[in-house]
Protein backbone atom coordinates (compact mmCIF):
# COMPACT_ATOMS: atom_id res chain seq x y z
CA UNK A 1 0.00 0.00 0.00
CA UNK A 2 1.05 3.59 -0.57
CA UNK A 3 0.24 6.96 0.95
CA UNK A 4 0.42 9.37 -1.99
CA UNK A 5 -0.66 12.40 0.08
CA UNK A 6 1.61 13.58 2.83
CA UNK A 7 3.04 16.70 4.33
CA UNK A 8 5.77 17.30 6.77
CA UNK A 9 8.73 19.30 7.86
CA UNK A 10 12.32 18.61 8.75
CA UNK A 11 14.57 20.78 10.87
CA UNK A 12 18.34 20.41 10.63
CA UNK A 13 20.81 22.17 12.90
CA UNK A 14 24.05 23.11 11.16
CA UNK A 15 25.79 23.15 14.55
CA UNK A 16 24.47 19.91 16.01
CA UNK A 17 24.52 16.66 13.98
CA UNK A 18 21.91 15.26 16.35
CA UNK A 19 19.69 18.29 15.89
CA UNK A 20 17.44 16.68 13.26
CA UNK A 21 13.70 16.97 13.95
CA UNK A 22 11.01 15.53 11.69
CA UNK A 23 7.24 15.68 11.48
CA UNK A 24 5.39 13.64 8.86
CA UNK A 25 1.62 13.42 8.33
CA UNK A 26 0.25 10.75 5.98
CA UNK A 27 -3.34 11.03 4.70
CA UNK A 28 -5.03 7.68 5.41
CA UNK A 29 -8.02 8.68 3.25
CA UNK A 30 -5.74 8.61 0.21
CA UNK A 31 -3.99 5.30 0.91
CA UNK A 32 -3.86 3.09 -2.18
CA UNK A 33 -3.56 -0.68 -2.48
CA UNK A 34 -3.17 -3.29 -5.19
CA UNK A 35 -6.93 -3.63 -5.81
CA UNK A 36 -10.21 -1.93 -4.85
CA UNK A 37 -11.17 -4.56 -2.27
CA UNK A 38 -7.87 -4.30 -0.42
CA UNK A 39 -7.94 -0.51 -0.65
CA UNK A 40 -11.43 -0.43 0.91
CA UNK A 41 -10.24 -2.76 3.68
CA UNK A 42 -7.17 -0.71 4.63
CA UNK A 43 -9.17 2.53 4.62
CA UNK A 44 -11.97 0.86 6.59
CA UNK A 45 -12.67 0.54 10.33
CA UNK A 46 -10.57 -2.60 10.92
CA UNK A 47 -7.35 -1.02 9.63
CA UNK A 48 -6.76 2.75 9.42
CA UNK A 49 -10.40 3.79 9.90
CA UNK A 50 -9.72 6.74 7.64
CA UNK A 51 -13.18 8.22 8.14
CA UNK A 52 -12.49 8.80 11.84
CA UNK A 53 -8.67 8.99 11.80
CA UNK A 54 -7.57 10.70 8.57
CA UNK A 55 -3.93 11.15 9.60
CA UNK A 56 -1.06 8.83 10.43
CA UNK A 57 1.58 10.98 12.14
CA UNK A 58 5.18 10.62 13.19
CA UNK A 59 6.92 13.28 15.27
CA UNK A 60 10.62 12.70 15.84
CA UNK A 61 12.58 14.58 18.44
CA UNK A 62 15.80 12.67 19.25
CA UNK A 63 18.23 11.84 16.45
CA UNK A 64 21.18 9.51 16.94
CA UNK A 65 23.81 9.79 14.20
CA UNK A 66 25.14 6.52 12.80
CA UNK A 67 27.02 7.99 9.84
CA UNK A 68 27.01 11.11 7.66
CA UNK A 69 24.03 9.64 5.75
CA UNK A 70 22.14 7.66 8.39
CA UNK A 71 20.76 7.68 11.89
CA UNK A 72 17.88 6.70 14.13
CA UNK A 73 15.13 9.14 15.04
CA UNK A 74 13.13 8.46 18.20
CA UNK A 75 9.66 9.87 18.46
CA UNK A 76 5.99 9.02 18.55
CA UNK A 77 3.79 7.39 15.92
CA UNK A 78 0.05 8.12 16.04
CA UNK A 79 -2.30 5.79 14.18
CA UNK A 80 -6.06 5.56 14.78
CA UNK A 81 -5.75 8.08 17.61
CA UNK A 82 -3.26 5.89 19.50
CA UNK A 83 0.23 7.27 20.13
CA UNK A 84 3.15 4.93 20.80
CA UNK A 85 6.94 5.38 20.89
CA UNK A 86 8.59 4.56 17.56
CA UNK A 87 12.04 4.75 16.02
CA UNK A 88 12.62 5.64 12.39
CA UNK A 89 15.77 4.36 10.73
CA UNK A 90 16.63 7.29 8.48
CA UNK A 91 18.87 7.34 5.41
CA UNK A 92 19.60 10.62 3.64
CA UNK A 93 20.43 10.90 -0.08
CA UNK A 94 23.09 13.51 0.82
CA UNK A 95 24.67 14.39 4.14
CA UNK A 96 22.26 16.91 5.72
CA UNK A 97 24.99 18.91 7.44
CA UNK A 98 26.85 19.39 4.16
CA UNK A 99 23.88 20.74 2.19
CA UNK A 100 22.98 24.42 1.92
CA UNK A 101 20.08 25.25 4.27
CA UNK A 102 17.69 26.06 1.39
CA UNK A 103 18.32 22.76 -0.47
CA UNK A 104 15.63 20.04 -0.42
CA UNK A 105 16.56 17.06 1.73
CA UNK A 106 15.70 13.61 0.34
CA UNK A 107 15.31 10.84 2.88
CA UNK A 108 13.99 7.35 3.42
CA UNK A 109 12.76 6.41 6.87
CA UNK A 110 11.57 2.99 8.06
CA UNK A 111 9.82 2.05 11.30
CA UNK A 112 8.59 -1.41 12.24
CA UNK A 113 5.46 -1.34 14.38
CA UNK A 114 3.13 -3.87 15.97
CA UNK A 115 -0.14 -3.01 14.23
CA UNK A 116 -2.18 -4.45 17.11
CA UNK A 117 -0.78 -1.73 19.39
CA UNK A 118 -2.82 0.67 17.26
CA UNK A 119 -6.03 -1.41 17.18
CA UNK A 120 -5.50 -2.94 13.75
CA UNK A 121 -6.44 -6.58 14.26
CA UNK A 122 -8.21 -7.58 11.03
CA UNK A 123 -6.97 -10.43 8.83
CA UNK A 124 -4.40 -11.91 11.23
CA UNK A 125 -3.76 -14.87 8.91
CA UNK A 126 -2.89 -12.57 5.99
CA UNK A 127 -1.20 -9.65 7.71
CA UNK A 128 1.42 -10.17 10.40
CA UNK A 129 1.49 -8.28 13.68
CA UNK A 130 4.72 -6.48 12.84
CA UNK A 131 4.63 -4.29 9.75
CA UNK A 132 7.12 -1.85 8.27
CA UNK A 133 6.13 1.74 7.58
CA UNK A 134 8.45 3.27 4.97
CA UNK A 135 8.50 6.99 4.28
CA UNK A 136 10.26 8.38 1.22
CA UNK A 137 10.19 12.15 1.11
CA UNK A 138 11.94 15.22 -0.17
CA UNK A 139 11.52 18.11 2.25
CA UNK A 140 12.87 21.63 2.40
CA UNK A 141 14.60 22.02 5.79
CA UNK A 142 13.58 24.83 8.10
CA UNK A 143 15.82 26.20 10.80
Amino acid sequence: MRFPKMQGKVMVSTRDPEGVRLEINLDTRAVTASDRFTQAQVRGPMFFDAEHFPTLRFIGHRFRVQSALAGELDGEMTIRGVTKPATLHVTFAQAPLQQPVDTPLALTAVATINRRDFGMTAMPLLVGRRVAVTIQATLLPIS
